[in-house]
């Protein structure tokens, strides 16, 4: 019964036919079409990936105000791009503040200042970002509370994160005792 299909004498195989020469797609044909392709395909597997796109970006972007908020950020463009470049510090720079304001007793009205900083003589350094934490306090505490926020957090957090980022004070209007 099967035997009779596979002689090398039929080969006949019914065509429509064809007129004209046939049409070959070209490279940007094919990828117009293929990215036509996986859109309709997203369009109705994931309808809201637009908007969970959309709701990601809106989501980083507040916690980048958020810090914005809660610091003073010198040379915004920099600090902005270093935060978005090193997403893990967004987290960090939120604790930081709370930290800040319980060792330091930081007031309402003041905010610790954010800054980029590369090495001038270093012609390979990498940029780092400063944290720098207001004070009125006479050097010697202020000293003995930043040694205090180092033993008790700051060194606790991962290598990656003290690699990029360094935490000092700032002195405003201390007094010189």
């Amino acid at each position: 019964m099967f035997s009779g299909m596979w002689r090398s004498d039929e080969t006949h195989i019914a065509l429509p036919p064809i007129y004209g020469p046939p049409h070959v797609p070209s490279a940007s044909e094919l990828e117009q079409a293929l990215i036509a392709l996986r859109d309709y395909i997203c369009e109705l597997c994931i309808p809201d990936l637009k908007r969970a796109s959309i709701a990601h970006r809106t989501e980083r972007d507040s916690e980048l105000e958020h810090i914005a908020d809660r610091f003073i950020l010198k040379g915004r463009e920099a600090v902005v791009e270093f935060l978005r470049q090193h997403r893990s510090l967004v987290p960090v720079l939120a604790e930081a503040r709370e930290k800040f304001d319980q060792y330091f007793g930081i007031a309402e009205f003041t905010r610790p200042r954010l800054e980029v900083f590369i090495e001038p003589q270093g012609e390979d350094s990498e940029p780092s970002l400063f944290a720098l934490v207001p004070t009125t306090l006479p050097f010697k505490e202020a000293v003995t509370r930043l040694d205090r926020l180092d033993e008790d957090w700051w060194f606790d957090q991962p290598s990656e994160v003290r690699c990029l980022m360094n935490i000092d004070v700032e002195y405003v209007n201390a007094p010189t005792i």
